[in-house]
């Protein structure tokens, strides 16, 4: 009687092998991809985004505007956000949950890239407009 390992091409020693290397890659891959999920999280820290934050430059639809030039973001440990894009100050509470930076439950910043003294965020406007917004933190506060 032929052996159904040798009948598969294969010695017996290394259809076992095979089935080893397979049984520890179904126990390793869903922690791999657990560990993995978990570091992908916001990826934010809260506390790097506390200070003021300049404006350097934005763009409008993909096309450079000075438009939000002079502008700021002030972000403080208390909960609350001050935003100047508009020329003038709109403050309130603002909450961070999966990059994204919600002001007064209405105005919403996804924050795209984070260090510690810059920012890309991308901001949608009432009127459908799309802003990525170029900041740094405020001369006096950065490190």
């Amino acid at each position: 009687m032929i052996s159904d390992h040798l009948y598969q091409g294969r010695p017996a020693h290394i259809q076992s092998g095979n089935n080893v290397i397979r049984s520890r890659w179904v126990f390793l891959l869903p922690l791999l991809m657990l560990a993995w999920s978990c570091k992908q999280g916001s990826g934010i820290e809260q506390e790097g985004l506390y200070g003021k934050w300049d404006i350097v430059t934005a763009k409008r639809n993909g096309k450079e505007t000075p438009y939000l030039r002079g502008g700021y973001f002030i972000i403080e440990p208390n909960g609350l956000m001050t935003v100047n894009i508009t020329g003038s100050d709109e403050r309130g509470d603002y909450n961070l949950d999966n990059n994204m930076l919600t002001l007064n439950n209405e105005k919403n910043f996804l924050i795209e890239k984070l260090h510690q003294d810059s920012m890309t965020v991308r901001y949608t406007s009432d009127t459908k407009q799309t802003f990525i917004i170029f900041l740094t933190k405020h001369k006096d506060e950065a490190r």
